[in-house]
């Protein structure tokens, strides 16, 4: 597999989570996905998954500092 291909599968992955996020699935519950996909070694998947939640727990955390400032 090139290195493009493990690109997208990652993307793939990510954007995935997101749309699930979007859709109204908890981090929490996404955490959970993520803990499957290491059970089944689908590392690629993983990456993205995880890439998501960080992105996620981040932008949450930026929310919440704007909203003290008000």
């Amino acid at each position: 597999m090139t290195d493009e291909e493990r690109k997208e599968w990652i993307w793939y992955a990510y954007r995935d989570a997101m749309g699930l996020y979007k859709e109204g699935m908890e981090i929490e519950e996404l955490e959970q996905v993520l803990t499957l996909y290491e059970e089944e070694e689908l590392y690629l998947h993983c990456a993205g998954i995880k890439e998501a939640i960080d992105d996620l727990k981040e932008t949450i955390k930026q929310q919440d500092n704007d909203n003290e400032g008000d």
